[in-house]
């Protein structure tokens, strides 16, 4: 997943564009991550293995989106990880 995380961030910076969802290859982000998953040779069968990535890909996208708009109904903000060495006690 952090291959296409990584891919998106490149789209993005190419294009200007977010890039848009879905998991097949007749889109351009998703034609991307396939080409690369090809090109890689990541598994004996690339194109299963782009479309879990995607898949996950976009559910965490979906996860992360949810969970900002349920902080921002709800009026709170983000939680921060704070490292235990810096809470005095």
């Amino acid at each position: 997943m952090r291959l296409v995380m990584h891919l998106a961030l490149d789209w993005l910076h190419a294009t200007g564009q977010q890039p848009q969802k879905g998991r097949d290859d007749k889109r351009g982000f998703g034609d991307l991550v396939h080409s690369v998953f090809d090109w890689l040779e990541v598994t004996r069968d690339p194109r299963q293995a782009a479309i879990y990535a995607l898949r996950r890909y976009w559910d965490t996208e979906k996860s992360a989106k949810e969970g900002s708009a349920l902080c921002h109904a709800f009026g709170l903000r983000r939680l921060q990880v704070v490292p235990a060495s810096s809470v005095r006690g």
